[in-house]
């Protein structure tokens, strides 16, 4: 596959410049019916502290709004991103927090375009079962549903939270 050899390839526009992030990465994109794109990336400083970077375009990724940081808890290390689009046209994004002293909990917040702002973060992992959480992915299902993977570090176990539109989210462990 790929170009062929004397076809000119060219790099899109650049979304972030962040001059205080050292190291951005791990993009993640949604699309949604009407074109409009939102992108999620970790974005780390020279003090390791780590955010979710978060870029948004209205006309196909040709251009791009500003930058912005995705509202985590600004004592955590927000790691891992992952975007999806419902039928709707709301972005939701997922991310995990990495707290002091070694718990972690996996977060979502939906992007509202009318305000230009995102819902309350909320956890969806189990607060009362403190575990080696890792890689968050977020699907948006017809109807409305919303489901949230995730296991933990060393690979021993993978858990998924479903929620119905307007309701709260029931938590499934579905591997050993």
């Amino acid at each position: 596959g790929g170009a062929p050899a004397d076809e000119q390839i060219t790099a899109g526009p650049i979304i972030s410049d962040d001059p205080v992030a050292n190291w951005e990465g791990e993009t993640h994109l949604a699309v949604a019916p009407d074109g409009r794109v939102f992108a999620v990336w970790i974005a780390s400083d020279i003090g390791n502290h780590a955010f979710i970077g978060y870029a948004r375009s209205t006309d196909g990724g040709s251009t791009w709004a500003d930058a912005a940081l995705v509202p985590a808890d600004p004592s955590a290390r927000a790691v891992d991103p992952a975007v999806a689009v419902d039928a709707g046209g709301v972005f939701h994004v997922t991310w995990l927090e990495l707290l002091s002293g070694g718990a972690r909990r996996v977060m979502t917040a939906a992007y509202m375009d009318d305000g230009d702002v995102f819902t309350i973060p909320e956890e969806v992992s189990d607060p009362n079962a403190p575990a080696d959480w890792d890689k968050p992915w977020i699907l948006a299902l017809d109807g409305g549903a919303l489901l949230i993977v995730w296991g933990t570090e060393n690979g021993s176990s993978l858990y998924v939270a479903r929620r119905q539109a307007g309701a709260s989210w029931q938590r499934t462990h579905i591997s050993p």
